[in-house]
């Protein structure tokens, strides 16, 4: 099956997030290098923690269609997310939250070899929550 992008009939909500964190760096160097406005940021200790998420940017069931948001966010800082990873040593992953209709029997969302080759050519994990 090929990504399509419609809505999933079994899911009641999802939404995806880029997580980011690293020890002894600061949360506007996330910022400065990804360009975009965390959607939640903090620090404890010597970690700092910034994520960006889909929820409030995409209206839709399809757990592929916000993947997609958040890849096509840092679609330009593939140097930069390898950079963090490599050099000051961050652990950079992609969480999708995944909630079916309470009527449902599906256990998760469809995730496309399409999707799942873009995550890989980020050299991302994929974090899937559920929630019933």
């Amino acid at each position: 099956m090929q990504f399509d992008g419609a809505d999933d009939p079994s899911c009641e909500s999802t939404f995806a997030m880029l997580l980011v964190s690293g020890d002894n760096i600061e949360i506007d160097e996330f910022t400065r290098r990804f360009a975009l406005t965390p959607t939640e940021a903090g620090k404890a200790g010597d970690c700092s923690c910034w994520q960006i998420s889909s929820a409030s940017s995409v209206a839709s069931t399809n757990a592929e269609r916000h993947i997609h948001w958040i890849l096509d966010q840092v679609a330009s800082k593939k140097a930069e997310i390898d950079f963090l990873k490599r050099e000051k040593n961050c652990q950079i992953d992609l969480g999708c939250e995944w909630q079916p209709h309470p009527q449902s029997d599906c256990i998760g969302p469809l995730i496309t070899p399409e999707t799942l080759r873009r995550i890989a050519d980020f050299d991302l994990n994929l974090i899937l929550y559920f929630r019933r």
